[in-house]
């Protein structure tokens, strides 16, 4: 796994989510400042985490290192993270334990936060949401 991450992207699915996750994890790969070193070191983990490569601590690990977790939240997002194991809660209490983290949500069209919180309002506290509810979003239509 490549070291020296600065941005990770947070989806759910092949869908949608995945595949605005992969076109964001591409247009930031491919920005660059002077001579050619990149500004931005983004994460996204179907191409950044090695075959054979155990993905929950490599995930783990690249959450502990970025300043940025770029969350694409699509319909069902949240939906699963009451479950045993469910990476994006993993993925987001891993996150909220850095208080220097910045979420940047970006919101897609099938997106309500009203009907996704009753299913975290249990799992999540009111601060921890706060962190990632209340953000300037970008909306992608």
């Amino acid at each position: 796994m490549q070291q020296g991450y600065n941005v990770f992207i947070s989806y759910r699915g092949a869908g949608s989510g995945g595949l605005l996750g992969k076109e964001i994890y591409t247009d930031l790969k491919n920005a660059y400042i002077k001579k050619g070193q990149p500004k931005i070191v983004p994460f996204f983990a179907p191409a950044c985490i090695e075959k054979g490569e155990n993905f929950k601590e490599a995930i783990g690990s690249a959450i502990n290192n970025v300043s940025c977790v770029i969350l694409i939240l699509n319909k069902g997002f949240f939906k699963r993270c009451n479950e045993k194991d469910d990476m994006i809660f993993f993925e987001l209490k891993q996150a909220l334990k850095n208080p220097n983290i910045t979420f940047v949500p970006v919101i897609m069209e099938d997106f309500s936060f009203e009907e996704e919180l009753s299913s975290i309002s249990d799992i999540f506290t009111e601060e921890e949401i706060f962190r990632f509810k209340h953000i300037n979003a970008i909306n992608h239509h």
